[in-house]
């Protein structure tokens, strides 16, 4: 080593080099650090103003998939009860009563594939809705088309149908 080498050693300035291409390469990693950091700013402000956090989202998220579930479904209202106490006999009465309306329909839809159950409990002389699940969204809105006609039919004018309707919207879809 020559004596000039030592004494800048020695020295408390110590040894500075530099490389333009190395120059370069830090002023763009910190440009990428500039931009992560506004895109993070950014993301968590619109986080806030979209106002949904994770559980809420979660529950948005089940709202559509029950109303989903529910575009198959028709509410029959007006069909009257069995006079038995019986649960099971009850059942199959109103699953042909349902049967024999959806048939007394012009829609010639097929009724073999249908699920029918009463909503609310078993008050004797009193006519509970029937929930009806058809087969696909398309037969609940041509059954729906042709309800209408059932007034003409004097055995079934008392009879009204409804898509199945969600119940009151919960509190994400509230006015504050």
């Amino acid at each position: 080593l020559s004596i000039t080498e030592i004494r800048t050693i020695k020295s408390k300035k110590g040894v500075s080099w530099s490389c333009r291409n190395c120059n370069i390469l830090n002023s763009d990693i910190n440009d990428l650090k500039a931009a992560i950091l506004s895109l993070r700013n950014d993301l968590a402000a619109r986080e806030k103003s979209a106002g949904i956090d994770d559980k809420a989202f979660e529950e948005l998220l089940a709202e559509l998939g029950d109303r989903n579930n529910r575009k198959q479904n028709i509410i029959m209202f007006g069909v009257p009860e069995s006079d038995t106490h019986d649960a099971n006999t009850r059942r199959s009465r109103e699953l042909e009563t349902v049967q024999a309306v959806l048939k007394a329909l012009p829609s010639g839809m097929n009724t073999d594939h249908i699920e029918v159950h009463r909503i609310g409990r078993f008050v004797p002389d009193k006519r509970r809705p029937i929930k009806v699940r058809l087969s696909s969204s398309r037969e609940a809105h041509t059954v729906l088309k042709h309800a209408k006609r059932l007034r003409k039919n004097e055995q079934y004018k008392h009879i009204n149908i409804s898509l199945d309707k969600n119940p009151p919207p919960n509190r994400l879809f509230q006015k504050d």
